[in-house]
């Protein structure tokens, strides 16, 4: 048997706005003498009633309550599009323990919400939210989508950059070590020998300052022929310098 609930529709929410629930309330009789002689006649309520007899109130009133109960404590959204069906779950739960409580005889098999709407006078304002929250949810998730393809690219440009700056680091160092070796075999070149490395050096100097140029030392026997490691002897003639410790 079924039974439409549709007096006394327009409930309260918890955020304090007003709500429209209309609900089937689906049940079969399980102990008729429970029936007959607890409670009120469940049948249609707005049925004539024969005077002395059942209005017919128990059940409606049990299902109101429980509305009533379940729909104040949540917000109006939450009523209107995710909860709907736990609100049909905690409805029934609630409806069955008040008609065992009265022994009423009645088993409430299923609780359906057929209408949930706001009131007809601010039903287009109501729209008009929903709408502002639907364009306000889809420009979230594009901004999610943006971030999402963003953030990888983001990541490897920085690994990019990390790992030329490793290698610059790299090569930094390994010019500073061979440099400062280098320094350390002229210093012990130079411990063992002054007056060799100095000129070594003053000629190594000399081949860089004036390079694919024949060069000529003189010294105190004459002159002599700068030869460079290269074993390059082009080019014009140069003299740079005296022998004896120049």
């Amino acid at each position: 048997m079924a039974q439409s609930v549709t007096n006394e529709s327009l409930m309260i929410t918890a955020d304090v706005n007003i709500v429209d629930v209309q609900a089937v309330i689906q049940y079969k009789i399980s102990n008729l003498p429970n029936f007959l002689f607890n409670v009120d006649d469940p049948g249609d309520v707005d049925r004539g009633i024969p005077a002395g007899q059942p209005d017919g109130r128990t059940l409606r009133d049990i299902a109101e309550s429980a509305l009533r109960q379940v729909v104040g404590s949540r917000n109006i959204d939450d009523v209107l599009t995710t909860e709907k069906e736990q609100v049909q779950t905690d409805v029934l739960f609630i409806m069955r323990q008040l008609t065992q409580e009265y022994e009423s005889g009645i088993d409430v098999l299923q609780v359906l919400l057929q209408n949930v709407n706001p009131p007809l006078e601010v039903q287009s304002a109501f729209e008009d939210v929903v709408r502002a929250r639907e364009d306000k949810e889809r420009l979230i998730n594009l901004a999610e989508a943006y971030q999402a393809s963003e953030i990888p690219k983001a990541i490897g440009e920085a690994a990019k950059v990390t790992e030329a700056a490793e290698g610059f680091k790299t090569g930094r160092i390994a010019r500073a070590q061979g440099e400062a070796d280098g320094f350390e075999a002229i210093l012990e070149g130079y411990l063992l020998s002054p007056d060799v490395t100095r000129q070594r050096l003053y000629l190594e100097a000399m081949e860089e300052v004036l390079p694919g140029i024949t060069k000529f030392i003189l010294s105190d026997s004459g002159v002599l022929p700068f030869l460079p490691l290269s074993g390059s002897t082009s080019g014009a003639g140069t003299i740079i310098g005296a022998g004896g410790g120049q």
